[in-house]
């Protein structure tokens, strides 16, 4: 705390007023430097396609945005101080996707099949879809066995849209129609 006071021009009371511990700065750090990795508009992402096509399109952006080098330096920072922050895990992830999922959520509902719906399918669909976009082959990533790439996205997007068929979408028209 006294390094990152002195690096700023401050003093550590100044900063200890604004974050009562540690945990509390290292999250406001991971909500400003995550806030852009996943800020999409869904819609945007998805463009003029089908809902399935949707899908698609939104977990190859997200993916290829969770396997940037920014994202994946992030990731193993958290990795090293998981074991000393309680929850950090899940603090990054809710940061993460904090933006998106109630868009994805929305979407779900909007068009998730009526007659195969559980109470509460949107909200478990955009978790599901976000937690696969995150997990799927991120491993090798994290432990550089295998070097970021477009292919690489591609790759595991359409395996999130794969295992995303769990949840039958109704083909309605496209968005311009």
């Amino acid at each position: 705390m006294s390094a990152i006071a002195s690096e700023l021009g401050g003093s550590k009371t100044t900063l200890w007023d604004h974050f009562p511990s540690k945990q509390d700065l290292l999250q406001a750090f991971l909500l400003d430097a995550t806030s852009s990795i996943c800020a999409i508009s869904l819609y945007d992402v998805a463009g003029d396609c089908t809902p399935n096509e949707a899908i698609q399109a939104t977990a190859e952006h997200l993916v290829a945005r969770l396997t940037s080098e920014r994202a994946i330096g992030l990731q193993r920072l958290v990795n090293a101080e998981a074991g000393r922050i309680e929850g950090l895990g899940r603090r990054f992830s809710n940061c993460l996707f904090q933006g998106i999922k109630p868009q994805l959520t929305e979407f779900f509902d909007a068009h998730l099949e009526r007659n195969s719906r559980r109470s509460g399918d949107a909200d478990a669909a955009a978790a599901m879809l976000l937690t696969l976009c995150l997990n799927v082959g991120q491993e090798r990533l994290l432990w550089a066995i295998e070097p970021p790439s477009g292919a690489l996205a591609k790759e595991r997007a359409e395996q999130v849209a794969s295992l995303m068929r769990l949840y039958p979408m109704s083909e309605g028209p496209r968005r311009s129609q």
